[in-house]
């Protein structure tokens, strides 16, 4: 099937950026953007302002829009395919390149954006159309269609973000919007003797957890693991199919690689097993109503730390059988043991007789003239360590095992041949696909086991990997990012996540807004206890030494608040307890660190805190030395989720992790957590190093979606901060023996870097009521005795930060205003009390704030130190009651539909006409004057019955509305909202207000230059063409489609019947543009437009063409003088007029008709379009001589002729305009 470009876009950028949006498909409406809102016309509005639109490109398909924060927007088109083949009734493209028109103003591009069209044109994904082209085909509903289940298949949509925007403003997403699948297709027609039978194999990747190989790993809490492939093996003939689907995905427990990767696999679970069940669970209840049971089928050896992962595997799935009888058997099969290289008999000899009773049982689906003969009842769940080659190659076998009985239901296995006919064609298949997910996952093709694939080149390609997952893969994830989450990180997001379901990451900006504005709403508050502990342990060696006996960590972590003398504290729900040198701070702990110090404490804690009640490992991490435990009690782990880990090293210059730092971030019901456990500069002198280290870790911590530790509500920082006091070491021990804390604590250097603010700003500590904890004496309870003999000091702290709803105070003064005190040069140690952060606020929050009232820092229960004796440093403990919101999911959903209906319809249209007087009396330039009071207008539509008012927002067409009864001009009119939608709405005499005209009018119009087009190719090659006024990149004009012979419609397409897609767009010159399109507006020095960006893949080499050279580009040639207008023959400026003159005019085109000075005065100008270029010559397919120095240039535009005068036109009826932003609405917020 020919498939035909069916989208055409027309863009005006002067001097309002414009994109006029139109399909062959759809004839009877098109989509109108401008100044970053959207407007449905109808096909009669199109072609009123079709002529101010010269700049067009065609398209295969709309991908959608893609948002970049709340400034940046982009039209997302395909504009080259390969045809893969046809299925049922279904075509499949493979896309090859891309454009992005932007509809902003910014001249910056995004580099995720260029990333993203990168990827996009990678080859690796797929969209289809049925075969009339009229709608999008099967390619996620065959699964479904032949598995006969009706299970979502979002899940394999890769642009469902890009229907957000077009569906916020009632667009049919589902005739306008193509969907996107990543994977690998292939298609072959396979003649059977008289039968021609299709062989298919499609894998979809899975969008819900997406990513690299090193970025992406394990499992989430929603149940999603990464590198999720459903591969499905189909024969097709005539009206029968036969369907075989296998699944692949990485072992579900939470899981990562932390560091650099190079031969070895160093893994670590990064959650407890009690934490992690939950999801684990979640991933197989998802596998079971989608596939039916499953047979896990583990690939993983005694390699590395590859047992380990195994083993949990295990535990959870003993567990999931007593949960979920009957969802999963498991089968356990060392690849690399039984497999020798080159050699994979194992695979039918060991492997296949272990699964072959549940493939028996499973069977596969069979349909034959509409009626389902067989169903496939259960899914083969096949994982290595990546999910590339070792589950490639065993599910190839699996797949050639079942193609026997494929043929066999379809009545094929009798014909000579057919088996190995068909064996070997999906044996190619399989080598391809490996190679195809591969690519995405990992960024080279598969590892081959065959006798094909040389050991040099696996070799390569194993080295290849290694250097990009490790440094080359942030782009690609950003891009990927990016593509899926549509732009939502950032604060908006950050909230949505934390109050709002997963899904919701998916809806409208303003609906996403209004919830997360109305939270108090729908949450309550709960009291939860949080303890925080740090201890520099000394190298970790003492945790049961022999010498102290007696001593326990019971003594510090839970019996402390008693030994000291205070009252008992209830238990703690979480406990954060940090160490720092853990290990001992060594070279070869530098290198490599021994992570058995980690385990052995881990356990440790886990035996001393369950003494009274049971609590969880919930994660952990560690740099070196530095170590953070996270425990939570058990009924509170179905309410944890996003967890997340960072660490940052400041040792020699942020080289060597001896000192830095590690964060641990969790999301408890609504509340966000951060736990910070540092270890920063040592020695006395050393406090800027100490404060640029605190800035450092600050700073570089990032946890997923771009979170930050000043993101979350609640910040705990603990550690060996290493602040020292500023006495001689006799005066400080006097001091101690005397209790005279109070005086310690003025010469203490953290207190008073705080008060200068130069670390620690808006965090609070209790007061230092204790001893200091360094430098002891080993086993003693003296200070340091030695030669050195340190001055005593609080090294080990805890300080905590909540997070205000107040805009962020940046120094003293600004605390000192908001306390209506006056600022002090210095103020006084009460600043940093915790008693005072509440005061800072307390102010401002019963002042316009009454909400917030309640508003706290949290309480801190009880801070102290702890008398173990094993280390130079004693630990100390802080207990802290804070406040967690915890959601109400049935008022949730009551507010979500109360913001609905605030929202109003998605048809922000009014509908004005006047009560008593003539229509013709109302003047509509005061009529939108007067309504733009309500909002930004987008589109003005005038009949000889009313006037329909388009806002931006249905909020403000629902305040316009209090509008009725007013008077414009004296009539008084009625408004009221529109009851049908856009494409419903009919009118006669129907006439377009622009908001460009009336701001040309004021002497206000955008001036923007020529459009840069970016190139990124499939293959890398990027290229940098400008593009100005008709010139359309890589492509041909309409025009340039009828000089090579082929038919074009009234509408502006092109029909491309007997050329084949075969990879090329018929049309392209694969670089070969027009001179203009070489050339930026030499009129505007000042402007700036953001690109267009293109993302082309040819099959055509670029380096076979030889290029215009940059620095002999053609220009055009000198513009005459602008014409002075007369009552008898006026001139209009193709240039917008600017206020305060000095644009310069350019002449009529000479298609233009010359009006008479009356009309001209009496209606609003409008600029005409300009003359189309003129006609290209084809390019002859021709071999570049190396001698060639360089192509001829393409011959310069002529300027245009002068205009004759043009004859007035008797009883013409008002112009039609299309209004769109006012001046200075450009930058609504969407």
């Amino acid at each position: 099937m020919v498939l035909n470009k069916s989208i055409k876009v027309s863009k005006r950028w002067r001097p309002k950026r414009s994109v006029l949006l139109e399909s062959k498909h759809i004839p009877e409406e098109a989509i109108l953007f401008e100044s970053g809102s959207l407007a449905l016309l109808r096909s009669s509005e199109a072609d009123l302002i079709r002529k101010e639109y010269p700049d067009i490109n065609t398209a295969y398909a709309l991908l959608g829009v893609l948002q970049v924060g709340q400034s940046l927007s982009y039209i997302v088109l395909v504009t080259g395919c390969n045809q893969v083949g046809r299925i049922s009734n279904t075509e499949v493209y493979q896309i090859t390149s891309t454009v992005m028109v932007p509809l902003h103003s910014n001249p910056s591009v995004h580099e995720g954006v260029v990333a993203m069209g990168k990827l996009l044109a990678s080859g690796q994904f797929y969209f289809s159309v049925s075969v009339d082209e009229r709608q999008n085909g099967g390619l996620f509903s065959l699964l479904s269609r032949s598995q006969n289940r009706g299970g979502t298949t979002s899940q394999f949509c890769w642009n469902r973000s890009l229907y957000v925007y077009l569906q916020r403003f009632a667009v049919n997403t589902d005739r306008w919007v193509t969907p996107l699948m990543c994977g690998s297709v292939q298609i072959q027609t396979v003649y059977a003797g008289d039968k021609q039978v299709k062989a298919c194999l499609i894998s979809r990747v899975s969008c819900e957890r997406a990513g690299t190989r090193f970025n992406v790993r394990g499992l989430n809490d929603e149940g999603n693991v990464a590198n999720f492939v459903e591969t499905e093996q189909v024969l097709s003939i005539d009206k029968a199919i036969a369907s075989f689907v296998q699944v692949r995905g990485l072992v579900p427990v939470f899981w990562d690689q932390p560091g650099i990767q190079t031969g070895t696999n160093r893994i670590r679970l990064s959650r407890g097993f009690h934490c992690s069940h939950a999801a684990f669970v979640r991933h197989f209840e998802s596998l079971l109503s989608q596939y039916g049971p499953c047979l896990c089928v583990d690939l993983l050896g005694n390699r590395d730390m590859e047992p380990l992962l195994t083993e949990a595997y295990v535990d959870h799935l003993r567990n999931l059988e007593e949960e979920v009888p009957g969802a999963a058997e498991y089968v356990q099969f060392d690849y690399h043991g039984h497999c020798r290289p080159k050699h994979n008999e194992a695979l039918e000899t060991i492997l296949l007789p272990m699964c072959s009773r549940f493939i028996d049982t499973c069977s596969y689906y069979l349909e034959t003239d509409g009626e389902v003969v067989s169903a496939q009842t259960g899914v083969l769940r096949v994982n290595c360590l990546d999910c590339l080659d070792r589950s490639n190659n065993s599910q190839a076998m699996f797949g050639q095992q079942l193609l026997v009985q494929q043929l066999d239901g379809l009545k094929l296995s009798s014909k000579v041949n057919v088996l190995s006919r068909f064996k070997q064609i999906f044996e190619r298949f399989w080598m391809q696909n490996g190679d195809n997910i591969s690519k995405l996952y990992a960024g080279t093709r598969a590892l081959g086991s065959s006798s094909k694939v040389s050991k040099l080149r696996n070799s390569a390609r194993s080295v290849q990997r290694t250097i990009v997952n490790n440094f080359m893969d942030s782009s690609k994830q950003e891009a990927i990012d990016l593509l899926l989450l549509n732009g939502y990180v950032g604060e908006i997001g950050i909230q949505t996540r934390n109050l709002l379901k997963p899904a919701d990451l998916l809806a409208s900006l303003p609906l996403r807004k209004s919830l997360t504005e109305r939270w108090q709403e729908y949450t309550s508050t709960e009291k939860l206890r949080v303890c925080v502990g740090t201890w520099n342990v000394n190298g970790g060696k003492q945790m049961r030494s022999i010498a102290l006996k007696k001593e326990s960590m019971h003594d510090w972590l839970l019996d402390a608040p008693v030994l000291s003398g205070k009252k008992s504290i209830p238990p703690a729900d979480v406990y954060a307890i940090g160490f720092q040198e853990l290990v001992a701070l060594t070279t070869s702990n530098l290198v490599s660190t021994n992570s058995s110090n980690r385990y052995a404490w881990a356990a440790e804690l886990q035996h001393v805190l369950s003494r009274d009640h049971e609590y969880s490992l919930l994660t952990a991490e560690q740099l070196v030395g530095v170590c953070l435990y996270i425990f939570v009690r058990p009924h509170l782990i179905p309410f944890i989720r996003d967890v997340g880990v960072s660490a940052v090293k400041t040792g020699i210059g942020g080289a060597a992790g001896n000192k830095g730092g590690v964060a641990i971030r969790l999301l408890l019901h609504s509340t966000s957590l951060c736990f910070v456990c540092s270890h920063l500069a040592a020695h006395q002198t050393k406090i800027v190093e100490r404060n640029q280290d605190f800035a450092e870790i600050h700073r570089k911590v990032l946890f997923p979606m771009n979170q930050t530790i000043s993101s979350h509500d609640y910040v705990f920082w603990c550690g060996d901060l290493n602040y020292r006091i500023d006495l001689p070491s006799s005066i400080a021990k006097d001091a101690i023996s005397k209790e005279e804390w109070d005086k310690l604590v003025r010469h203490d250097q953290l207190t008073k870097q705080k008060k200068l603010g130069k670390v620690f700003f808006g965090f609070a500590e209790g007061d230092l009521t204790f001893a200091p904890t360094y430098k002891y004496d080993q086993f003693s309870d003296d200070y340091d005795t030695s030669e050195k003999c340190r001055v005593p000091a609080w090294c080990d702290r805890i300080l905590w930060q909540r997070k205000s709803f107040l805009p962020p105070v940046t120094d003293q003064r600004a605390i000192a205003r908001l306390r209506d005190d006056e600022p002090d040069n210095d103020l006084e140690e009460s600043d940093c009390h915790p008693s005072s952060v509440g005061k800072v606020y307390k102010r401002e929050l019963t002042s316009g704030h009454q909400s917030l009232s309640w508003w706290n820092p949290g309480r801190l229960l009880y801070y102290g130190r702890g008398e173990l004796k094993t280390s130079d440093h004693r630990p100390v403990i802080a207990y802290f009651e804070i406040d967690v919101f915890r959601i109400n999911e049935k008022e949730r959903e009551r507010v979500r539909g109360t913001v609905l209906e605030d929202m109003g319809p998605a048809d922000a249209t009014v509908r004005v006409k006047p009560l008593s007087a003539d229509y013709n009396s109302i003047d509509t330039k005061q009529l939108v004057k007067a309504l733009n009071e309500y909002g930004t207008i987008v589109l003005v539509r005038v009949t000889d019955e009313e006037t329909c008012v388009t806002f931006h927002s249905a909020k403000s067409a629902i305040d316009a509305v209090s509008f009725n009864g007013q008077e414009v001009n004296g009539v008084a009119v009625e408004v009221k909202l529109s009851e049908v939608s856009m494409t419903d709405w009919t009118g006669n005499s129907l006439q377009l207000l622009t908001a460009a005209e009336l701001d040309t009018e004021n002497g206000e119009a955008d001036e923007i230059g020529g459009e840069e087009v970016l190139i990124f190719s499939g293959d890398e090659n990027d290229q940098k063409i400008p593009i100005d006024e008709e010139c359309e990149a890589g492509g041909l004009e309409p025009s340039d489609f009828n000089e090579k012979g082929l038919e074009q419609d009234d509408n502006g397409y092109e029909d491309d019947e007997g050329l084949v897609m075969q990879g090329l767009e018929p049309p392209k010159a694969c670089g070969l543009e027009d001179s203009d399109q070489y050339e930026h507006n030499s009129d505007s020095s000042d402007d700036q437009s953001p690109p267009t960006i293109h993302v082309d893949s040819c099959d055509t080499n670029h380096a076979d063409i030889d290029p215009i050279p940059p620095l002999v580009r053609p220009t055009r040639p000198p513009r005459p003088p602008p014409m002075k207008s007369s009552t008898s023959s006026p001139v209009i400026s193709r240039k917008p007029i600017v206020k305060g003159g000095g644009a310069p005019t350019r002449p009529l085109p000479p298609s233009a008709k010359p009006r008479s000075a009356s009309e001209i005065s009496s209606q609003k100008v409008l600029p005409p379009s300009r003359p189309p270029p003129p006609s290209r010559p084809p390019v002859p397919d021709r071999p570049v001589p190396p001698s060639v120095p360089s192509r001829p240039l393409i011959p310069s535009r002529p300027p245009p002729p002068s205009v004759p005068p043009r004859p007035q036109v008797p009883d013409r009826p008002p112009p039609p305009y299309v209004s769109l932003y006012p001046q200075g609405h450009e930058n609504d917020e969407q």
